[in-house]
């Protein structure tokens, strides 16, 4: 193993001799098995597999694929093998090598970013009115979705689809809900697996009860005061936050919480 630090186009071993080239061109890309390689990478003998500047053992890097983004030398040291790969992940190394990934294949293999959160509620109408009326939301697209193409993404036969979306922030919350290939309603619980909960911040959680329960919003629970996280058990520190559940019209939870 060896640690080498980030200084431009090469980087210094920590064991000693010659500077090896830099992580953004020689970095493997941890989720797709191949390494990118940079235009800047140290020049060999012909044929011989050794660094003309060197002279020593046969380079562990592969041959340079041009274009890559040269690094900038930003000082980040990372973990290396005998075969010169880099041990740690993505993203400890340099903007150069997580560009390199990118354009090889890691945007192939993880989520990008988050789009919005869907449920399948029974009256769409209804969902709508309570997200934006009672918990301040507002209106988004309505738009309808049917044939074999929804079938085949949402596995269900004879799908058909109306869909709605609202918006608090950067947060979107789409509904749906099956004018065709519906199945019968269920009643989730919070503690049934594979249930989730949708979580808002309010400025007075006792006045929004109070507000929620005269639209006949029904609770799970009552408000509570949460430690701050990470406290030591059996103490008692100043409460950080105020909680409750409670339910959307078809049953899904919602959290509502009052940061102290």
């Amino acid at each position: 193993m060896a640690v080498i630090t980030c200084s431009g186009a090469h980087h210094r071993s920590a064991r000693g001799g010659a500077s090896a080239p830099c992580l953004a061109g020689y970095a493997p890309c941890p989720l797709r098995g191949r390494r990118a390689a940079d235009s800047h990478r140290p020049s060999t003998s012909s044929g011989s597999g050794h660094d003309r500047d060197a002279g020593g053992p046969p380079s562990p890097f592969p041959p340079p694929q041009k274009g890559l983004p040269r690094c900038a030398g930003t000082g980040v040291r990372a973990t290396v093998d005998s075969r010169g790969s880099v041990c740690e992940r993505a993203r400890r190394a340099c903007p150069g090598h997580l560009s390199a990934c990118k354009r090889h294949g890691r945007r192939q293999r993880v989520a990008l970013e988050h789009t919005h959160t869907s449920f399948t509620v029974s009256d769409i109408e209804r969902s709508i009115r309570f997200y934006i009326e009672a918990l301040g939301m507002t209106a988004g697209r309505r738009w309808e979705r049917t044939g074999p193409e929804i079938a085949a993404i949402v596995g269900v036969e004879g799908a058909r689809l109306k869909m709605a979306t609202v918006h608090l922030g950067n947060f979107t919350l789409e509904l749906i809900q099956y004018a065709g290939g519906g199945a019968p309603r269920i009643n989730p619980r919070i503690n049934q697996p594979g249930t989730a909960h949708i979580g808002f911040r309010v400025a007075d959680i006792e006045g929004m009860c109070e507000r929620l329960r005269s639209l006949g919003v029904r609770f799970y629970g009552t408000p509570a005061s949460l430690p701050p996280p990470g406290s030591p058990p059996g103490t008692v520190p100043p409460p950080g936050a105020r909680a409750v559940y409670l339910a959307d019209p078809d049953g899904i939870t919602v959290e509502i919480t009052q940061t102290l």
